[in-house]
């Protein structure tokens, strides 16, 4: 049996947020990598520096991260999708904040994502930014946001 304070520090270590949003910024990236035309987009964009060119984890959101993700009607499925609903990800609606951009994720010292900027690449629509960004909640904000959801569920006020 394991001591109380390894196990506390083990589990400290584990951040199902971190997680969650680090598989959707690896999809992203093997996305990137499958498709050339965004490749050139970033190769031959005046609008991006060389540091942003070189960045190793480039992601490309192309609609299709929903499509692998387990159904909103499971447990597992809208523990997903409300997690990335609460950190800002997904909106309410259902759709990526980076559908149709290319992602340049922000990576901390303990490579953890903690802030994006998406670069539309395709057509820009007149309701729609160029440039978008995304910072990562802080822990305690994502806590607050997902005890609301819970409370919105159980009285059945969530929006479906």
């Amino acid at each position: 049996m394991m001591p109380n304070k390894t196990l506390q520090h083990i589990l400290a270590q584990i951040n199902l947020d971190d997680i969650y949003i680090k598989q959707a910024f690896d999809y992203y990236h093997e996305r990137f990598l499958a498709n050339h035309r965004a490749q050139d987009f970033v190769n031959s964009s005046p609008l991006l520096c060389e540091t942003m060119k070189q960045n190793p984890h480039i992601g490309l959101c192309d609609r299709t991260l929903g499509r692998h993700l387990p159904s909103a009607r499971t447990m597992e499925g809208g523990a997903i999708r409300g997690h990335y609903r609460t950190c800002g990800l997904f909106r309410a609606s259902g759709c990526e904040l980076f559908r149709g951009y290319i992602v340049f994720p922000c990576v901390d010292g303990e490579r953890v994502i903690t802030s994006a900027v998406g670069y539309r690449y395709g057509r820009i629509r007149d309701n729609q930014p160029a440039v978008i960004e995304w910072q990562k909640p802080a822990t305690h904000e994502l806590v607050v946001a997902e005890l609301q959801h819970v409370k919105e569920l159980i009285h059945g006020k969530a929006n479906q």
